[in-house]
């Protein structure tokens, strides 16, 4: 199946529903399984007008959030060009997506960009000599 941008923004913003569905049931302690959220998923994209099935659904959800990383790790890199500046070769020498618009970035921002499997935590610039972990009673020259 290809799916159209239009399909794409329509997934990412049945997925929002769900993601804030799910964080309003955590709330109410309620658990909700997996297949159930994509068949919600799936309910919500019938009313948009997308009639896919739920592998189709989950693979596209898959590949839209690998590539959502790859464009955010580029992004955050020191001196790259923002993703959307690249050209189509740039993109495919850095092994970037070849389409991904700034519109599935902003809707992937506002609710999934906080995971820390999204936007990891960071050593500062210089913490890296702090000796972390290191025995204190073994004596180390530090101009060896």
């Amino acid at each position: 199946m290809v799916w159209a941008d239009w399909m794409v923004v329509a997934l990412l913003e049945c997925k929002k529903v769900e993601y804030d569905e799910a964080e309003n049931a955590i709330c109410q302690e309620a658990i909700v399984s997996n297949d159930a959220k994509w068949r919600r998923i799936q309910l919500l994209m019938r009313e948009k007008g997308v009639n896919v099935d739920i592998t189709q659904l989950r693979n596209k959800w898959k590949s839209t959030i690998a590539s959502y990383k790859k464009v955010r790790d580029w992004n955050h890199g020191f001196g790259n060009e923002p993703y959307e500046a690249l050209d189509q070769n740039q993109r495919k020498i850095e092994k970037l997506p070849k389409d991904f618009l700034a519109e599935w970035i902003e809707l992937l921002d506002s609710f999934y960009g906080h995971r820390p499997s999204i936007n990891p935590p960071y050593i500062a610039e210089g913490m890296e000599n702090l000796n972390v972990g290191v025995n204190p009673n073994v004596i180390v020259d530090p101009h060896e």
